[in-house]
């Protein structure tokens, strides 16, 4: 296995400082041979490493060195990827117009690829930076259409990202009151996500994010909310895959239930 590839596998498996070194190996194999290409996708890859691990510095210098080369070279293809990243990296910095105008512009490019995921994602993260600045469940549902859109058109077969919009058009649904079809919405949504096992994408993430918005409901509509997550997502067979999803309901439950009591 390369130097690269084993950090890529580090990486995907969160052991960030494992993966730098392997990449810091990689470059000075890549760099000693002077190969533009390779060095750059390292360094794309030591770029997202590096943001994980909160040296943002570090990743932007990686980052935009790969998207000039990427730039200069014509690559079609990894430059919106590059853009994408970078625009991640500006959510951390919190300069989210930089980040639109970088997912946007990731869009663009990608179509000229047709690489419709980093367009499907780039459109996910744009809904998400959306709504958690206050935009309307209908601003959402715009957003929604036009990824089922794209998966129509495209037969795109990652469930991964219409899960996301799901749980993004709920936590607008929540912020509205609309609390019926944001809880079916949760549970389908959530149901997508652990369907897709491709990535490093954390279901206790979005667990977490559930049990916020349960957290502001009364305490006597919190029991009814776990119940029913648990029966959709037990009719999905997820407890084969994802049992820490049934256990979360489980243990939402019987905390609930005492909450009740107590009152």
């Amino acid at each position: 296995m390369s130097h690269s590839t084993l950090g890529e596998v580090y990486r995907y498996s969160t052991k960030f400082e494992e993966a730098l070194e392997a990449y810091r190996k990689a470059l000075d194999i890549f760099e000693g041979g002077d190969d533009q290409e390779n060095i750059a996708r390292v360094r794309q890859q030591r770029g997202v490493c590096y943001m994980e691990l909160g040296r943002y510095e570090d990743a932007k210098a990686d980052l935009l060195s790969s998207l000039r080369f990427y730039e200069a070279s014509g690559n079609v293809r990894d430059y919106p990827r590059c853009l994408q990243r970078l625009a991640r990296l500006y959510i951390r910095q919190h300069d989210l117009e930089q980040s639109r105008r970088l997912f946007d512009k990731a869009m663009q490019e990608a179509s000229k690829s047709r690489d419709i995921d980093t367009i499907v994602v780039s459109l996910v993260r744009v809904a998400r930076l959306e709504v958690d600045e206050g935009a309307s469940s209908q601003t959402v549902r715009e957003f929604y259409a036009r990824l089922e859109q794209i998966i129509q058109e495209h037969q795109y077969q990652n469930p991964q990202h219409l899960g996301q919009m799901k749980m993004i058009l709920s936590h607008a649904l929540f912020r509205e009151k609309e609390l019926r079809e944001a809880l079916s919405l949760y549970a389908e949504g959530m149901a997508d996500i652990a369907a897709q096992r491709r990535g490093p994408y954390l279901v206790s993430d979005y667990l977490r994010e559930i049990e916020e918005r349960i957290e502001q409901l009364p305490k006597s509509d919190r029991l009814a909310w776990y119940q029913a997550l648990r029966m959709e997502w037990t009719k999905r067979g997820i407890q084969q895959t994802h049992p820490e999803m049934i256990s979360f309901c489980s243990i939402g439950e019987r905390t609930a239930t005492m909450a009740d009591k107590a009152t």
